[in-house]
């Protein structure tokens, strides 16, 4: 699958001469361009952002790409139950169980399939063996799918030190 965001950070648009208010929907055009050209061998494309002319890619993915949306805000949730495939919680989200139920909602209002649609929630490995377990039953009750554990800035040096630790979380909590 393939995880997405409009992001947050306004500079990071400046840095790019990008307008920071159309991110939401510059990104549902590149959405489509992303699955014109997962889809189509050959793609024409001309909408407000993007023109392609007669392009694709080789090879074509055998099988269609998931692609789960993230966010903090209505505008994100609505288009993830909108053109997406899943919606990925960042870190901390004190509100998500109201954010799974109005998700659902709007997948009920857009006519899909609430079951065609998942929910993971990223962990910190920062936070210790002695909270995951407790932390993974928290975002069950909320209506998560997936858990993932993030490992960046736990201190670790090297892949394999990162690679270790998800093998300890994996052997403390289990999939």
């Amino acid at each position: 699958r393939l995880g997405i965001g409009t992001g947050w950070n306004y500079v990071e648009y400046d840095s790019l001469n990008e307008d920071f208010t159309n991110r939401g929907k510059r990104q549902e055009e590149q959405v489509e361009v992303l699955r014109q050209l997962w889809d189509e061998p050959i793609v024409d494309f001309d909408g407000n952002w993007h023109r392609i002319d007669r392009a694709g890619l080789k090879p074509l993915p055998g099988r269609r790409i998931p692609i789960w949306f993230g966010g903090f805000s209505d505008p994100a949730f609505r288009r993830a139950a909108r053109i997406g495939d899943g919606f990925v919680f960042g870190n901390g989200s004190p509100d998500a169980r109201n954010t799974v139920e109005t998700i659902r909602g709007y997948l009920d209002e857009e006519g899909r399939d609430p079951g065609s649609f998942g929910f993971e929630a990223m962990m910190n490995y920062g936070d210790g063996p002695e909270n995951w377990a407790a932390e993974v039953e928290r975002w069950r009750e909320t209506g998560v799918d997936y858990v993932s554990m993030r490992t960046m800035n736990a201190g670790l040096e090297s892949p394999r030190d990162h690679i270790e630790a998800l093998e300890r979380y994996w052997r403390e909590v289990g999939g």
